[in-house]
């Protein structure tokens, strides 16, 4: 995803769901400069994972929340 200019800031909030059936091996994510040059990629403390309550259930499912914030624009997350 490319992220052009700070107002474009809102777009580099991710959230993935996942659960014991649709489980999360390994999730990389690196933010790379308009040059196609590594910025840095985040570190697993910068990765919430949160359980996901539906309504008054609770529910074995899960997300995984970050954000990809840099501050020279544009930049690309992948």
């Amino acid at each position: 995803m490319k992220i052009n200019s700070p107002y474009g800031r809102e777009h580099a909030e991710f959230y993935i769901r996942y659960n014991k059936n649709q489980d999360i091996k390994r999730l990389s994510v690196k933010i790379i400069d308009k040059d196609n040059r590594l910025v840095r990629e985040l570190k697993n403390k910068e990765i919430d994972d949160n359980s996901l309550i539906s309504g008054y259930f609770h529910t074995d499912d899960r997300y995984k929340s970050f954000k990809a914030i840099h501050n020279t624009y544009p930049y690309f997350v992948e």
